[in-house]
């Protein structure tokens, strides 16, 4: 098999969260060598749990990003977190103190030897610890420095931090979820944006070291995680430019689909979701309901007239489908050309037979031995197969005699008194609770 695409390319991650991690672990799954820049005398927070030493009583209570294996902080909890499991497979771990002058000075003998940076913290980060890009591209000019922050590095938004549902809400996509009846206030978090700024940064590392490999220039790549989200929500804001037109939230339909909808199936809180698009998939609908009276009336001919009436619609769809297998209303609806899909639980889409055929998941084997499912990469390349998790989410300080010995060239005399010096560690200082 060849290589990976991205095998010798060496990734520095300062990212606290979802999306700067995501965005390195994509490129991991690629084959790059990520190394976690990590501090034992620091604790990031949300970056390996709710905090260094959880009682058991928090863990139970903390929401699925921070859960632990059985609810159980064990010994090393700092290890142990889902959220740093789920986006920091096949990547290593060093610690270093970047607050104290000798540690940034260790960054820089490691940017010597790195491509790419990536970091997606407020800006005011960098330039405090002193490795912002000018003072990097002195030390290696071939440096590819990518910044996610959440506003960008320009702008009165410029030092503000920011968390995903704050973008959200900044870019729009707030005020367009949730239900028309329900105030703003009860409208849930989500990662959206998150996700779609990991993709962001990716793709921007990717178009750099083209660049870089054209032009043997490196650069600064900066991608503000709010500008990169806004075009998801692109025929919102044409159509207000359009025709001054002001979307409120569709709860589970669609602008263009009718009927559309979420509906109770047989079984305990069992649910499918049916989107009828055009007249063809309206018939096709039909069809599957055996033609019943109330689907001949005129007015649901078209598009339009269904759009009228979906309230009355979805009372008739929901008697049909509460008596009847969620799978069995998903198998007929998709043999008459209509897109309908079952709604799943976190326990369903294990089961799910499309993922397991396709051997989505992936078992893997944490450094403390125990063992977890995982929802592997999504990309297959000719050439590469499936790209798998090789190794699993690295813990605290896993490869630090790897990064200091054989990439920095450090003695073990030197590398004794960094540890003594408290950069070299593998678990938080006593300190940080």
């Amino acid at each position: 098999m060849d290589k990976l695409p991205l095998e010798g390319i060496r990734v520095l991650d300062i990212c606290p969260m979802f999306a700067g991690n995501f965005g390195t672990a994509i490129l991991a799954d690629l084959g790059a060598e990520v190394i976690k820049v990590e501090s034992t005398q620091n604790w990031l927070y949300g970056a390996r749990g709710i905090r260094a030493r959880p009682t058991k009583e928090e863990v139970l209570r903390a929401s699925p990003f921070w859960g632990y294996p059985r609810s159980d902080p064990g010994p090393d909890p700092w290890n142990r977190s889902s959220g740093f499991h789920a986006f920091n497979r096949n990547k290593l771990s060093m610690t270093v103190n970047l607050r104290q002058p000798a540690g940034v000075e260790i960054f820089k003998r490691l940017i010597k030897v790195a491509d790419v940076l990536v970091e997606s913290n407020s800006p005011p980060l960098m330039t405090r610890l002193g490795i912002d890009y000018p003072v990097l591209r002195e030390v290696n000019t071939a440096l590819i420095m990518v910044r996610s922050s959440g506003y960008g590095l320009s702008g009165p938004y410029r030092d503000r931090p920011a968390l995903a549902m704050a973008l959200e809400a900044f870019s729009g996509h707030g005020l367009l979820r949730g239900y028309p009846d329900v105030s703003p206030s009860n409208i849930h978090g989500s990662d959206i944006s998150d996700g779609c700024a990991g993709a962001g940064i990716a793709l921007a590392t990717l178009m750099a070291l083209h660049h870089r490999k054209r032009t043997g220039q490196g650069q600064l790549v900066e991608m503000a995680q709010v500008e990169n989200f806004m075009p998801l929500l692109g025929w919102f804001f044409m159509d207000y430019i359009f025709n001054k037109r002001l979307h409120s939230p569709l709860g589970d339909r669609h602008p263009s689909a009718a009927p559309c909808g979420c509906y109770p199936c047989a079984g305990a809180d069992e649910w499918v979701n049916i989107t009828v698009h055009d007249d063809e998939e309206w018939e096709g609908f039909c069809r599957a309901l055996g033609n019943p009276d109330w689907a001949l009336d005129p007015e649901l001919a078209t598009i339009v007239g269904r759009y009228r009436k979906q309230d009355e619609m979805d009372r008739r769809i929901l008697e049909w489908t509460r008596v009847r297998d969620c799978y069995d209303i998903v198998h007929l609806m998709q043999k008459e050309g209509v897109p309908c899909g079952p709604v799943l639980s976190s326990k369903n889409v294990f089961e799910a037979p499309q993922l397991l055929a396709r051997e989505h998941f992936e078992e893997v084997t944490a450094p403390g031995g125990w063992s977890y499912l995982f929802p592997g990469s999504p990309l297959r390349m000719s050439g590469y197969g499936h790209l798998r998790v090789r190794y699993p989410a690295p813990n605290l300080g896993q490869h630090n005699e790897y990064v200091y010995k054989e990439l920095l060239g450090y003695t073990d005399e030197e590398y004794a008194r960094l540890e003594r010096e408290g950069h070299i560690g593998l678990e938080p200082a006593p300190h940080i609770p």
